[in-house]
């Protein structure tokens, strides 16, 4: 897995502050190059006047499916692949 650690792209390891974020798996198996399997984009949520960063706002998977979040009041309100709603809460 690769993550980022105040804007630096780390490999190993896990996140250890508030700050950093998984980037993307990357599968490997013995013998072959890493491929990712999956990309995370984070953005900004807005509650009321205060506006938080690092929420997960997609993930694009080998595929090229991209499933996106979409929040209300600092909870998930619907998950939806490739534009289409697929989970709503």
């Amino acid at each position: 897995m690769h993550y980022s650690k105040n804007g630096t792209m780390n490999t190993y390891g896990y996140p250890t502050g508030q700050n950093d974020r998984l980037e993307c798996i990357k599968l490997k198996n013995s013998g072959q190059n890493a491929f990712v399997v999956a990309t995370f984009t984070y953005g900004t949520h807005t509650i009321g006047s205060t506006t938080i960063s690092n929420y997960l706002s997609s993930i694009k998977d080998y595929s090229d499916n991209t499933y996106s979040f979409e929040y209300g009041h600092g909870k998930l309100l619907s998950v939806k692949r490739n534009g289409a709603v697929i989970a709503t809460y």
